[in-house]
């Protein structure tokens, strides 16, 4: 007995000691195969924290687990989390753990995770991180290798928020804390798995309509499992939305790539307020309290294969019935009664298109206001055949009476519409008009909602008024204000059915006006998206334009305020089209000026870009400045600077992701003509004190026209006369994002200017009558460099003075020196007025190159305009016609802006290179000019 005391103790001592040693040997050889298959097999980025091993926790398995488990995306969805897991669990057999083969997982867990799935389109999307190959070989049993092996008994996920959002087809789903387990044996033929599941809140939304709201859900699953065959059998199970109760029943077939199904599902013991529990802001608000009565039964059946690929669906039977259904708050007034109604889906299998939609007869009172409706709905996918009968009024501040408002919420207005619709599809869109019956109204007055907590801004509509005719539904009147915006407007709508139905682009036409439009306001109008801003600091993102919208706007506004702008008089043409905006002859006041634009903005490239030609009317450059941070940027001499101009210009770019133009990649051309511009910067306050003249230290440009460019960054400016006083010369060169300067100016100032007429005639001599000044600026824009041709301008004139006294002092040599100055003089003056003469004839030629060209470039715009307005015209009142007459009409304005732009640029071409090839004739005069004159 003593001995075999003793054989226990040592085993039990073994076994202890293995339980701590184990985990410590092999903890490493876990850790490095667990982070080599993850990086192996993920295209991501994956971080882990700590990692743990145990053999205590679920002996005898061999316990492992990672906490701050993050996988964050790459390229397109680079710094996005796709998840992050708080714990990460899983239980591995020991055995083959010893044997280091394959790792037999018992058990997985995933604990406090969020995740955040994301597809842009069928090839892009976020989870999508394992790798593919372009020639993927099909692997046999022979070549199939992992480091894992599935041998699982349970698995759970508690504590869970997941965010899907497929953009592609419009679906956003939202889960709040799921918590999820499953129980079965999966090394076993035939698994029998039992599931519990409960999410606090399910939303779910298709194309921005929320079909499920904060829907809290539970369900129990018991389901048989032949892996084998495939084969899911329905056991006990049950699935609770709020206070709705299913139960399903049935089996499921997977055998090769159909679905063979027949399951079935009813609601047990229903009710007409169950049925209402999925309307949150009734089961939100006091559920519990709520009286209710009538009945109300959900059944469905789905029997028959299904294959996604071949589009081959099962028959199914969906029904929803209503009776005398009621429901009032205890302590409001007024209740909702009278709810009638049939729903019904049905489909004999096969296609889609089988499907057929009726609600005979649907009825209620909302405190005494009567609604009826019915609607059928057949062939929807081929050509829709549409039965819509809808009749109604209702005044909206009885809605206070019926549900629970909280009082900062105030809703009012009258809603009086009466609308009937039966037609097929292809009727409308083949304009079969008298095959078509669309008649009635929806009229809105007085309306107005307040509600802090979902809109920043109150919405007011004093009238609105749409018609409903076969040919288009037209909006004859509109008056309403969101905060401090009103708007008034008149338009039609071409094909709603057709957009509503088969997913086409929605036509339409507007005339659209303002008082004030403030669109700060508009952009925060929501307090959810403010919110999320503010706490989350997400970055800005592009303005997206709708990709299925056609709209033709002509807008005028009064005022405008557009982030710091403040803009009057807004009048133009804006087309809405492909998520594209087109704009045409729009007109505004700004910063005391007058802005003329035509151009594009496209955003449906990854990165928007915009396409603009701007005419700037009696701009200050002073508020141009402090207005726009593309002056800053590209013309910081601005900041000290004042007068006025006008600039015409074109450009185009990419946008950052604040909307503003990213100056890197922008390109830009045009001309600035200056109206008496009084320039200052500390490049000009050197070169006055070089010629030791503090007049010298600003530049005045009266009727400058000055060309420039903007490439990769720098602004070019080509040469351009100046003319100011007794200055007069040539200003080129350019300046950078960076704020480098490179820049030339040659000047021929007065002798006088450097201030030393008396100290030469002191030494026998005199200052020439003008001054040739080279100067070259260099640096940065607030650390010049300045250098000039002439050096110490006062000091060069006294030493020569000196050494013409020294040479002799003979009045006779004096004498011819001072004649042969006279000659030399003479012949350098000749040379200057003959090589002003050249610059200014070929400035001439050069403005009137441009002129030209501007005037031929514009008569092209207007010919393509005319031509594009005819084709809208012979268009006039056939939708098809109309549609095709617009595009035809966008191509030919587009191809009439591309030939005026090539004849302005091929101007601008011309013009530079007339006023290129007479500076170096002038250059060549005066540099032989003064060889001539030179005294020997």
């Amino acid at each position: 007995m003593k001995r075999a005391g003793k054989l226990l103790l040592i085993l039990f001592g073994i076994i202890g000691v293995s339980v701590v040693v184990i985990p410590l040997i092999f903890k490493d050889q876990i850790i490095n195969k667990f982070k080599e298959e993850v990086n192996k097999q993920l295209l991501a980025d994956v971080d882990f924290g700590r990692f743990k091993l145990s053999l205590i926790r679920d002996f005898p398995n061999l316990h492992f687990g990672v906490e701050d488990f993050v996988v964050t995306g790459r390229d397109t969805f680079a710094g996005i989390e796709l998840a992050r897991i708080g714990d990460f669990r899983i239980s591995l057999d020991l055995l083959s753990v010893f044997k280091g083969e394959q790792f037999k997982i018992r058990k997985i867990g995933v604990e406090n995770a969020n995740i955040h799935l994301i597809v842009l389109d069928s090839a892009t999307a976020n989870y999508l991180i394992l790798p593919t190959s372009e020639e993927e070989e099909i692997p046999t049993e022979d070549t199939i290798s992992t480091s894992f092996n599935l041998a699982l008994k349970k698995y759970y996920f508690k504590n869970i928020n997941l965010i899907y959002e497929d953009r592609l087809a419009g679906i956003y789903t939202e889960i709040n804390h799921l918590n999820h387990e499953g129980k079965g044996d999966f090394t076993e033929e035939i698994v029998n798995l039992s599931t519990s599941t409960k999410i606090d809140e399910l939303t779910f939304k298709s194309d921005g309509i929320a079909l499920l709201s904060r829907v809290a859900v539970a369900s129990d699953f018991d389901i048989k499992i032949n892996q084998n065959t495939m084969e899911f059998s329905f056991g006990d199970n049950f699935l609770e939305l709020n206070d709705l109760r299913l139960n399903f029943k049935g089996v499921i077939r997977m055998p090769d790539e159909n679905i063979e199904t027949d399951v079935e599902f009813d609601t047990p013991n229903s009710s007409f307020k169950s049925i209402i529990s999925l309307i949150p802001a009734i089961y939100y608000q006091d559920f519990a309290k709520l009286t209710a009565r009538g009945t109300a039964s959900l059944t469905g059946k789905v029997q028959g294969t299904f294959n996604s690929e071949q589009e081959i669906y099962p028959k199914f039977n969906i029904l929803l019935t209503i009776r005398d259904g009621y429901f009032k708050y205890p302590d409001l007034p007024a209740a909702v009664e009278a709810v009638n109604t049939d729903f019904r889906i049905t489909n004999p299998g096969g296609s889609l298109d089988n499907t057929l939609l009726t609600i005979p007869g649907f009825s209620m009172k909302l405190a005494d206001n009567p609604i009826e409706a019915a609607l059928m709905v057949s062939t929807p996918i081929s050509d829709p055949f549409i039965d819509f009968m809808f009749n109604g009024k209702l005044d909206l501040g009885t809605i206070s009476k019926l549900v629970p408002i909280d009082k900062s919420v105030e809703l009012k207005g009258l809603m009086d519409a009466g609308l009937t619709l039966k037609a097929k599809l292809s009727d409308i869109e083949s304009e079969r008009y008298d095959k078509v019956v669309a008649e009635g109204r929806v009229l809105v007055r007085d309306f107005l909602f307040k509600d802090p907590a979902a809109l920043a801004l109150p919405v007011s509509i004093s009238k609105a008024k749409v018609v409903a005719q076969p040919e288009h539904f037209r909006l004859e009147e509109l008056s309403m204000a969101i905060g401090q915006s009103d708007i008034r407007a008149t338009g039609r709508f071409d094909n709603l059915l057709s957009y509503v139905f088969k997913d086409t682009s929605l036509f339409g036409r507007f005339d659209v006006s303002s008082k004030i439009f403030d669109l700060n306001e508009l952009a925060n109008i929501s307090t959810d998206t403010a919110a999320a801003s503010a706490t989350e600091g997400t970055e800005e993102d592009y303005i997206r334009l709708p990709d299925q919208i056609d709209f033709t706007l002509t807008a005028s506004a009064d005022r405008v305020l557009f982030s710091d702008f403040d803009i009057g008089n807004f009048t133009g043409t804006v087309t809405l089209s492909d998520q594209k905006a087109i704009m045409n002859n729009v007109q505004m006041e700004l910063v005391g000026g007058r802005v003329l634009l035509s151009g594009f903005y496209d955003s449906k490239l990854p990165v928007p870009v915009f396409d603009f030609s701007l005419n700037l009317e009696n701009f200050g450059i002073q508020q141009s400045f402090q207005t726009f941070s593309t002056a800053k940027a590209l013309a910081p001499i601005a900041k000290n600077s004042e007068g006025q101009f006008n600039v015409a210009f074109k450009i185009s770019g990419p946008l950052n992701r604040d909307m503003t133009p990213d100056l890197t990649k922008i390109t830009s051309a045009g001309s600035i003509k200056t109206n008496n511009i009084l320039l200052r910067s500390d490049a000009l306050a050197q070169i006055g004190s070089f010629l030791r003249n503090q007049d010298y230290s600003t530049l005045t440009l009266r009727d400058a026209n000055i060309s420039f460019k903007i490439e990769n960054g720098r602004v070019f400016v080509t040469p351009f006369q100046v003319k100011t006083g007794q200055v007069t010369g040539t200003i080129s060169g350019s300046n950078g994002l960076d704020q480098t300067l490179d820049y030339d100016m040659e000047l021929k100032i007065p002798g006088s200017a450097v201030r030393a007429d008396q100290l030469l005639a002191s030494l026998g001599g005199k200052a020439p009558q003008t001054i040739d000044l080279r100067v070259k600026i260099t640096g940065t824009y607030t650390n010049p460099k300045v250098s000039t041709t002439l050096g110490n301008v006062v000091g060069d004139l006294v030493t020569q003075v000196k050494e013409k006294i020294k040479e002799t002092a003979e009045q006779k040599v004096e004498d011819l020196k001072q004649q042969i100055n006279a000659e030399a003089e003479r012949i350098m003056a000749d040379a200057r007025a003959q090589a002003e003469r050249i610059m200014n004839q070929a400035q001439q030629q050069a403005d009137k190159v441009r002129a030209d060209a501007r005037a031929a470039a514009d008569k092209v715009r207007a010919e393509g305009r005319a031509q594009a307005q005819r084709l809208r015209d012979e268009a006039k009142g056939n939708i098809v016609k109309e549609r095709a007459a617009n595009e035809a009409a966008r191509r030919l304005e587009q191809e009439a802006e591309n030939n005026a732009r090539k004849i302005e640029l091929e101007a601008d071409r011309r013009a530079e290179q007339l006023v290129q090839q007479a500076r170096e004739q002038s250059n060549q005069i005066l540099t032989e000019a003064e060889n001539k004159a030179r005294v020997k």
